[in-house]
């Protein structure tokens, strides 16, 4: 969790938010894969992110909110027990 504070460490700094920037998207990437696991592991590390009021907002206030959103949506809808659990996280 430590790039969700690059704020209060370096207000200057617009390679550590890019990096947080490039970290969500390649999260967002996994969930749109075929391999279940990877979609698995980025619902749970989306959720760790989300646990955090500051990366809440920033997820919430990310482009490409919308596609999680869905992907999600469709994990709920899923028969996977598995995947519905981690999309609910």
């Amino acid at each position: 969790m430590f790039f969700l504070l690059y704020d209060k460490v370096d207000h200057g700094s617009s390679k550590r938010k890019f990096n947080f920037f490039k970290q969500i998207n390649s999260l967002i990437d996994m969930l749109h894969s075929s391999d279940s696991g990877c979609c698995k592991n980025a619902c749970f590390a989306l959720s760790c992110i989300a646990s955090l009021a500051q990366g809440h907002q920033r997820l919430r206030e990310h482009e490409r909110i919308n596609g999680v959103i869905e992907v999600l949506c469709s994990l709920l809808a899923s028969k996977d027990e598995e995947s519905i659990w981690f999309s609910s996280m």
